[in-house]
C-alpha cells in the first residue's frame, strides 16, 4: 500500500517538475541577441525582464558586473533601433550593449532600459509604442567626462524621469540641478520643469532703476558683479538719491533694498524706512561705497547675512574719440 503511494507521488511530483519546467520554458524563452537568428521588434521587447517601478540609480551602476545573456551585439542593436541614439555619444565607436530592463504602461506604451560600455559608459531608455514601434530615446545616465552632468536618476511609478545633477558653486556651496521629464503624445520625451540653475549659469537680476537719470554727485553703478550690487540714481531732490541694493550670496543669503536715502553730508547719506523700521547708512569715498545697517532690517534679508558691504565703483567704459580728417 505504500509502496503503491510513493510510486503515485513520485510520479505525481515528476509532471508537476515537468509541466513547471515545460511552463517556465515557454513563457521565459527569449530570441537570442547575438544576430544568429532572425529577430523582430517584439523578440527585442521580450528580450528585457520586466522592473517594478519606482526605480533609482547612480554613476555607481557602471561598477556592476554585466552578464553576457544580457548582451546585444550591435548589429542586432542597429536593426532594431538604429545607430543615431549612440551617435552622440560614442561617435563611430561601437560599445557593447545590455538590456538593463523594461516597464509597461498599461497596454500604452513600453520602456526598455539598456547600458552601454565603451570608452563611456550610459545608461538610455527607449519608448516603444503598442504596435511595437520604436518611438523616442533618451541618454539618462553617462560616465564622468562625458556632456551629461546628471548625477541620479529616478522613474516613479507615474513613468516620470528626474534627473538630478549635484555641484559645488564658485563659492563651495553645494547646489542641485534637476529637470523633470515625461513622454507625451506625440512619441517624445519632453522636459516638464527644471528646477535650480545648471553649472555656471547664471540668471542676471534686472534692476529696475537701471534706465534712471545719474546726474548727482556719487551717482553710478557700485558692484563685484551682477549677483552682488548697488545703484545710486538721481532723487527727487537734490537732498536725495534713490537706490537698489542687490545681493545674492548664497541660497541662504540672498535679497535686496530698494528706496530713496537723503544726504547727510556731502559724503554720507541714511535710509530710513517708515514702514518698518529698517535704517541704513552709506558712506561714499572717490572709488567706493560702505554700506551699514543701523536697525530692524531682519524682515528685508535672511537671518545667516546682512547688507553690510562696501563696493568698488564700476567705472563706464570710455568712448572712444575719432579722429578728425
Amino acid at each position: 500500500m505504500k509502496k503503491n503511494l510513493l510510486k503515485q507521488l513520485s510520479l505525481l511530483a515528476s509532471v508537476c517538475c515537468m509541466m513547471a519546467l515545460l511552463t517556465a520554458c515557454n513563457g521565459s524563452h527569449k530570441k537570442s541577441m547575438k544576430g544568429d537568428e532572425e529577430v523582430t521588434v517584439k523578440d527585442f521587447v521580450a528580450f528585457f525582464d520586466p522592473v517594478k517601478l519606482p526605480i533609482s540609480f547612480t554613476d555607481t551602476i557602471f561598477k556592476n558586473k554585466l552578464t553576457d545573456s544580457a548582451r546585444i551585439e550591435y548589429k542586432v542593436f542597429t536593426q532594431m533601433l538604429g545607430d543615431t541614439i549612440l551617435k552622440p555619444l560614442y561617435k563611430k565607436e561601437k560599445p557593447k550593449i545590455y538590456a538593463m530592463g523594461q516597464f509597461k504602461n498599461g497596454d500604452a506604451e513600453t520602456y526598455l532600459l539598456l547600458q552601454t560600455k565603451g570608452t563611456k559608459n550610459a545608461v538610455y531608455i527607449v519608448a516603444v509604442d503598442e504596435n511595437m514601434v520604436p518611438k523616442a530615446s533618451m541618454m539618462l545616465l553617462a560616465s564622468k567626462g562625458s556632456t551629461t552632468a546628471t548625477d541620479l536618476v529616478t522613474i516613479d511609478k507615474k513613468f516620470t524621469i528626474t534627473t538630478v545633477d549635484e555641484y559645488k558653486k564658485s563659492n563651495g556651496e553645494l547646489t542641485t540641478f534637476s529637470s523633470v521629464y515625461a513622454y507625451n503624445t506625440a512619441g517624445l520625451f519632453m522636459v516638464i520643469m527644471n528646477d535650480g540653475l545648471k553649472k555656471g549659469e547664471i540668471v542676471e537680476f534686472v534692476n529696475p532703476i537701471d534706465t534712471f537719470p545719474q546726474t548727482q554727485p556719487n551717482t553710478g553703478d557700485y558692484g563685484s558683479n551682477k549677483q552682488n550690487f548697488i545703484s545710486i540714481r538721481d532723487g527727487d531732490t537734490p537732498k536725495k538719491f534713490q537706490f537698489f541694493l542687490y545681493m545674492n550670496k548664497s541660497s541662504l543669503c540672498t535679497a535686496e533694498l530698494k528706496g530713496e536715502a537723503r544726504w547727510v553730508t556731502k559724503d554720507s547719506a541714511v535710509f530710513d524706512s517708515n514702514n518698518d523700521g529698517c535704517k541704513v547708512a552709506f558712506k561714499f569715498s572717490k572709488r567706493n561705497i560702505r554700506i551699514m545697517e543701523l536697525e530692524g532690517c531682519g524682515s528685508k534679508r535672511p537671518m545667516e547675512c546682512s547688507f553690510n558691504a562696501s563696493y568698488n565703483r564700476i567705472q563706464k567704459p570710455v568712448a572712444s574719440k575719432k579722429k578728425k580728417k
